[in-house]
C-alpha cells in the first residue's frame, strides 16, 4: 500500500502539531487574588507563576494535538493506493492495455456496450500515467495487433484510438494477445504491468492459460455486469450439403436459450422466394432445433438465410448458409482396364444423376472438380494429390494395387504410413466366402434398412485382398468378411478415403451382378457428399476471405460484394498452379460474392461465431481464487487506478476532534 500527497509542498506546516504542546507548557496563568500579612507570601506566588508550567491536562493536550495534525494532512490531501497496481503512485510505469474486441462485448449492458465500457476503462488507465510513464493498447481479436509498434509516451493518441475503435464479432487468440503483450514489456525499465479489459466470458476464458512471467503484473479489470441474457442462432446445417436439382434438402437451425427462464422464439427462413417460419419453446440454459424442407428446381448457388425475433443482443439472431445445386455428381473413374474400373464406370452410368468418365491419376489436374474419384489401381505414389483433394471435400474409392504397400495410400487420409508397411495380399480362398454389413446403423446402409433393397454385401467371394491388420485400426469398417477380415474401411480426412478390399471379377465374385450392387454405389456417392469448395464456401469473421481460380487473372477484373452492397477492395497473389485472389481486410458477418468480370464465381458464408454466444463471465472472485487480481469495473477499479482522497474523513475526523474537544474543556470546567 502507498500513501501520496497532491500538496506535498505543504509539509513544513507538519511543525504546526507542536502548537499545542508549546502553548500548554509557556503559557502564563493569572495568579488569584491573595490578602496576606507576610511577604514571604507574596514571593512563593511569584515562583509559582514565573516557572514553566506541568503539563497537568493530558487528555486536552491529547486532543488539540490531534486535531492539528489532522488539519494539517487535510491540507496536503492524501490518497490512499491499497495496491501498487494499473497506475500506482510513485517510480516509472509501463503498461499494456489488453482490450477484449470479440464477438461477446458487443453485449448492452445499462445503455452501452461492454466494448464501450471497456474502452472507457482502458482510457481511464491511461489518464492515470504521467509523461514518464510508457503504454500501449492490444486489441484481442481473431488477431491481435497493437495501436503502436512498440511501447509509447502519446497518451493522448491511445485514448483517442480507444474512443473511436469498432467492435467486429470474432473469435479471440487470448494467448496470442498475451504474447504480443509481454514481448513488449521485455527489456523495459521500470514497473512493467498487463492491465486486462474483457467482460471474461465463460466460454471462452474458462480454460484459457493468463501466464506471464513473474516480473510483469497482470491485472484483470472485468466489465460485465451480469450474465447477459441471450436467444441465438448456434448451428444452421443443410442437408445434404450438396444437393442435387430437385432433391428434397432438410435445413436445421439450432436455437439456444441462454438464460434462467423458457424462452419462446420464432424461427425464420428465407430461401429464394421462399418465405418459412417455426415457433418453438427453449428451456432455461438448453438448446432446441427447427427443421425446414425445401426442392430446389434449379441448379446453382442459393442462399438460405435463417434470422430470429431480435432481443437485446444482435449479433447471433441470424445465420446464412450457401448452398450449391447441381445438375449432377461428377465423378472420376480410373483404371478401366481392370474388372473393378470397368464394372464400377458400368454401374455409375446406370444412374442418371452421376457423370462418370475415364481418368488417368497421373494426369489429373490439381484443381479438378469431381465430387467423387474411383481408383482401382490405388499405389501411393499420387498421396499428396489424393490428399489435396480429400481436403477439398473430395470423396475417393481406392483399391490397393497387389504389392504396393499401403501405407502411402493411407497417408493422404492422414494416417501415419509407418504404422501400416505391408502390402495388400491377394488371396485364393479355399471355398466362396459372404461378406456382412459391420455397421448398420451408419447412413450408407440407411436404404437397405428395411430389407425391400436387398443385402448390400450379399456377394459371394472366392478370392479378395487382404488388407495388413492395421491398415483398418484409423478407420472405419463398413463391411467385413465373415472371419472378421475388413472389406470395405472408410478414413475421415476433409473427404471420404473408402479402401475397397471387394474383388469384383466375375471369376472370383457374383457382387457385381447383384441387384443390390448399383443402388450401394448410389448410396456411397449420396452419402460421401461434402459441400463443394467451388462456389459455396463458409469462413469465420476476422478471416481474410480467398478465390483460387487455374490461370492468372487480375485483381482489377474481381469485385467482392459484401450482400450489403459494400465492395471490399482485393490482392491479386501469384501462385505455381494459378491465381490466389485475397481481401485486404478481415471479414465480418454476412454473405460475400466473388465476381469475375461481373459474373458470380463463388459466395462465401460468414456466420457470428457460437462460442461467443453465451454471455455469462467468469465473477471476479472465482478470477481471484485461481490465484490471479481481478477487479470489477467501477468504483473499486477507479480507486485502485486513482487512489482513494482521504480528504473527506479527515475533514470529519477535524470537527470530531473539535466537538470532543470543546465537551472536554466544558467538562474540566465544571469539575
Amino acid at each position: 500500500m502507498s500513501f501520496v500527497f497532491l500538496n506535498a509542498i505543504l509539509w513544513p506546516l507538519a511543525a504546526l502539531a507542536a502548537v499545542p504542546l508549546l502553548l500548554h507548557l509557556f503559557a502564563r496563568s493569572k495568579p488569584p487574588v491573595y490578602r496576606f500579612s507576610s511577604v514571604e507570601f507574596i514571593l512563593r506566588i511569584v515562583r509559582t507563576t514565573l516557572r514553566v508550567k506541568r503539563p497537568q491536562d493530558w487528555l486536552l493536550l491529547l486532543l488539540r494535538t490531534a486535531l492539528v495534525v489532522t488539519l494539517v494532512l487535510l491540507f496536503l490531501r492524501p490518497l490512499y493506493f491499497a495496491s501498487r497496481a494499473l497506475a500506482g503512485p510513485l517510480g516509472r510505469k509501463n503498461v499494456v492495455v489488453i482490450v477484449d474486441a470479440t464477438g461477446s462485448m458487443g453485449c448492452n449492458e445499462g445503455g452501452r456496450t461492454r466494448f464501450a465500457t471497456a474502452c472507457a476503462e482502458a482510457s481511464e488507465v491511461l489518464a492515470g500515467l504521467t509523461s514518464a510513464d510508457r503504454a500501449n493498447v492490444v486489441w484481442l481479436d481473431a488477431e491481435p495487433d497493437a495501436v503502436f509498434p512498440e511501447m509509447g509516451v502519446n497518451m493522448g493518441y491511445l485514448r483517442a484510438a480507444l474512443s473511436r475503435a469498432e467492435l467486429r464479432p470474432q473469435t479471440g487468440d487470448i494467448a496470442g494477445a498475451l504474447r504480443l503483450a509481454v514481448s513488449m514489456l521485455e527489456n523495459q525499465d521500470g514497473r512493467r504491468e498487463i492491465c486486462l479489459v474483457s467482460d471474461f466470458q465463460r466460454a471462452a476464458w474458462e480454460k484459457a492459460s493468463l501466464a506471464v512471467p513473474d516480473s510483469i503484473r497482470l491485472v484483470n479489470l472485468c466489465v460485465a455486469q451480469g450474465d447477459g441474457e441471450n436467444g441465438a442462432l448456434t448451428d444452421l446445417v443443410v442437408d445434404p450439403p450438396a444437393p442435387l436439382k430437385g432433391e428434397e434438402v432438410t435445413i436445421h437451425a439450432e436455437v439456444a436459450n441462454y438464460s434462467a427462464r423458457p424462452r419462446q422464439q420464432t424461427v425464420f427462413l428465407e430461401l429464394g422466394e421462399g418465405r418459412y417460419n417455426q415457433d418453438l419453446m427453449i428451456p432455461p440454459w438448453e438448446k432446441a432445433g427447427v427443421s425446414f424442407r425445401h426442392r430446389f428446381r434449379q441448379p446453382g448457388i442459393h442462399t438460405a438465410t435463417v434470422s430470429l425475433n431480435e432481443d437485446r443482443f444482435t449479433a447471433d439472431d441470424r445465420r446464412w448458409a450457401v448452398i450449391q445445386v447441381a445438375d449432377s455428381l461428377s465423378v472420376g473413374v480410373s483404371g478401366t482396364n481392370t474388372a473393378e474400373g470397368r464394372f464400377w464406370l458400368r454401374a455409375l452410368g446406370a444412374l442418371s444423376w452421376v457423370s462418370a468418365e475415364p481418368i488417368d491419376p497421373a494426369r489429373l489436374p490439381k484443381e479438378a472438380a469431381y465430387d467423387a474419384v474411383f481408383l482401382a489401381d490405388g499405389n501411393g505414389a499420387d498421396a499428396d494429390r489424393f490428399a489435396d483433394m480429400l481436403g477439398r471435400g473430395c470423396a475417393m474409392v481406392c483399391v490397393p494395387s497387389r504389392g504396393t504397400p499401403v501405407g502411402p495410400l493411407l497417408a493422404a487420409a492422414g494416417v501415419d504410413a509407418s504404422r501400416v508397411p505391408a502390402e495388400a495380399a491377394w488371396e485364393i480362398l479355399s471355398g466362396p466366402t459372404a461378406a456382412r454389413v459391420a455397421r448398420k446403423e451408419d447412413r450408407l446402409f440407411q436404404l437397405f434398412a428395411g430389407g425391400e433393397y436387398g443385402d448390400p454385401a450379399g456377394g459371394v467371394f472366392r478370392a479378395r485382398w487382404r488388407l495388413p491388420g492395421d491398415a483398418a485400426a484409423a478407420g472405419e469398417t463398413l463391411i467385413a468378411y465373415e472371419d472378421g477380415l475388413p472389406a470395405l474401411v472408410r478414413y475421415r480426412h476433409g473427404g471420404l478415403l473408402y479402401l475397397w478390399a471387394l474383388p469384383l471379377d466375375p471369376e472370383v465374385s457374383d457382387w457385381a451382378a447383384r441387384v443390390e450392387f448399383v443402388p450401394f454405389l448410389g448410396e456411397l456417392l449420396l452419402s460421401s457428399r461434402s459441400a463443394r469448395g467451388g462456389g459455396a464456401t463458409a469462413a469465420m469473421p476476422g478471416d481474410r476471405l480467398a478465390w483460387r481460380v487455374d490461370r492468372e487473372i487480375l485483381a482489377s477484373d474481381v469485385t467482392l460484394q459484401h450482400g450489403a452492397g459494400e465492395a471490399l477492395p482485393v490482392l491479386a497473389q501469384r501462385e505455381a498452379e494459378g491465381t490466389r485472389v485475397v481481401s485486404e481486410s478481415a471479414a465480418d458477418t454476412g454473405v460475400y460474392t466473388w465476381k469475375y468480370e461481373g459474373e458470380a464465381q463463388q459466395v462465401t458464408a460468414v456466420n457470428f461465431p457460437a462460442l461467443e454466444s453465451d454471455l455469462r463471465p467468469i465473477p471476479v472472485k472465482e478470477i481471484e481464487q485461481q490465484g490471479r487480481v481481478a477487479l470489477a469495473a467501477g468504483r473499486r477499479a477507479r480507486e485502485l487506478r486513482d487512489g482513494l482522497p482521504l480528504w473527506p474523513y479527515l475533514l470529519l475526523a477535524v470537527v470530531g476532534w473539535a466537538l470532543l474537544e470543546g465537551g472536554v474543556q466544558v467538562w474540566a470546567e465544571r469539575t
